[in-house]
């Protein structure tokens, strides 16, 4: 069940690839289409479509031969979703938890961060406790240590000594927010969000000018010579230190994702309507740092 256009796009084209390679291999999966509207409530789409047949990109159900056993195989529904970006994961489980004609769940979650803020904790286990996780750790439970230090490790092999060292450029850009301009970024934390702008910046002062613009200030509020003097104070004085500090963090992204998928699993548990349910490891956290999965059953 996705719900971009663009990416049930693709998937179909992928999916009519890998139909033209088994067309003669007697397949017995079928993909089935069920569209998902943006702001849909969990669980909430068309009941007709995952039975009607054909289409773009969902569900693989076992097809199973004539005869009573492919019968009562074909209703084995498995609704999956490797990456299931925000919500979807949330919305998948409620799909299962409140449909008979779902057999089987396997989802794998993905931007925490774009989790609504009551999405978490689902369970009544985890409420009772009243945990919670701001949208700063669900974005860090997004990354992996390994994978993280993987682009200082080629660098320094390869010797590019002329690549930037983005590790300051966000903390400097809320000293300049702060000290610069007077923004009390305690207090508008959530709003002052700049995503990938330093990917796509060659250096310290570019980044700061497209952040500001982006962020709604004039991007020549501050001098460049302020910004290079920014730069050399903080990189002669506290690069070593962010950067111990960012290894810290990174260390407990496991734990973060961790606590995430326990309380899916307990949240499917505590519905009474899977027989078995399991956390995965789906893939290798150096690859896909998002690598827990939900796997459950009737």
């Amino acid at each position: 069940v996705e719900g971009s256009a663009l990416i049930t796009a693709g998937a179909a084209k992928r999916h009519a690839n890998v139909s033209r390679l088994f067309r003669n291999a007697g397949g017995q999966h079928e993909l089935r289409t069920a569209w998902l509207a943006q702001a849909a409530p969990a669980g909430e789409f068309d009941p007709g479509v995952l039975r009607s047949g054909g289409g773009v990109a969902e569900s693989a159900g076992e097809r199973g031969d004539d005869g009573a056993d492919g019968d009562a195989r074909a209703h084995r529904t498995v609704l999956t979703g490797l990456h299931a970006c925000g919500d979807l994961t949330t919305t998948a489980i409620g799909a299962f938890v409140n449909r008979s004609d779902l057999w089987g769940l396997v989802c794998v979650g993905c931007c925490y961060h774009l989790m609504a803020d009551g999405a978490f904790p689902a369970s009544r286990h985890m409420r009772q406790r009243e945990l919670h996780l701001s949208r700063h750790l669900r974005m860090l439970a997004s990354k992996a240590l390994e994978r993280e230090l993987r682009p200082h490790a080629d660098a320094a092999a390869t010797a590019d000594a002329d690549a930037p060292d983005r590790t300051l450029w966000r903390p400097m850009l809320t000293l300049v927010l702060r000290d610069s301009l007077g923004v009390d970024v305690r207090a508008r934390h959530a709003e002052l969000q700049v995503g990938r702008v330093a990917h796509r910046s060659a250096s310290w002062v570019a980044y700061a000018r497209a952040a500001l613009a982006q962020l709604g200030f004039d991007p020549d509020a501050v001098c460049e010579t302020e910004l290079l003097e920014l730069e050399r104070r903080c990189s002669a004085h506290d690069l070593l230190r962010v950067k111990k500090l960012e290894v810290l963090r990174l260390a407990l992204a496991p734990a973060v994702e961790a606590a995430i998928a326990l309380d899916r699993l307990l949240h499917v548990l505590e519905s009474g309507q899977a027989s078995a349910a399991w956390i995965v490891r789906m893939f290798d956290a150096r690859e896909s740092p998002r690598c827990l999965g939900i796997v459950c059953h009737r």
